[in-house]
């Protein structure tokens, strides 16, 4: 079986990435972050050579090997870059959240709701990095649970160096976002045993 694997180029930008990102994003300024993120001009061009719509492939861990590696599925995927700080991804199925949600009723409740909207707030880099940062909005979804109606949350990393995109040339993107909670009704119990990434890989369509 395919073993889950995060492209070697991403930990190579996380590399890069990884000067004071979190002090950047609270305010703070430095030379570092400027040169890494630069003026809203600078960032927008990043935006305008990666906007569009796209369609691909999303690789979701479907549990894991004996050595406790990932093994990987996949679904198609469709997303937008609409703004120069919104992407959204359309029509995603709920199952590539729920691999490690051990309720087999949960599990099996959230799989067969309808597809869902992610909505992710973006920051783009400079340029000559040809990046950007996502932080998918905690998401809420409707369920029915032993008959009964029930809503699910969804919680990501935000803005942290895991979960980030890349344009690969003129045409194709891939990015990869860092779930790490689902909630039922508002409970603070998280439902799934363990963070994971989901991959998107596609091609700008025409």
């Amino acid at each position: 079986m395919k073993r889950f694997q995060v492209k070697m180029w991403f930990m190579a930008c996380m590399a890069v990435a990884s000067m004071s990102l979190s002090s950047c994003l609270n305010g703070n300024s430095s030379n570092n972050e400027e040169d890494w993120f630069g003026t809203p001009a600078e960032r927008y061009q990043t935006f305008l050579t990666m906007r569009g719509n796209y369609a691909g492939k999303l690789y979701f861990p479907k549990g894991v090997d004996g050595d406790g590696k990932f093994e990987n599925d996949s679904v198609n995927v469709y997303w937008s870059m609409l703004t120069d700080s919104t992407l959204v991804l359309h029509t995603l199925s709920p199952r590539v959240l729920t691999t490690f949600v051990n309720d087999a009723a949960l599990k099996t409740a959230i799989n067969t709701s309808a597809p869902m909207t992610l909505n992710c707030k973006v920051l783009y880099t400079k340029p000559q990095y040809k990046m950007f940062f996502a932080a998918p909005k905690t998401t809420e979804q409707p369920i029915l649970l032993s008959g009964a109606s029930h809503k699910v949350k969804f919680f990501a990393q935000q803005f942290t160096n895991f979960s980030y995109g890349k344009r690969l040339d003129s045409n194709n993107v891939m990015m990869q976002l860092v779930f790490t909670a689902i909630q039922l009704d508002g409970s603070s119990d998280n439902k799934t045993d363990r963070e994971f990434p989901i991959v998107l890989k596609g091609q700008r369509m025409p």
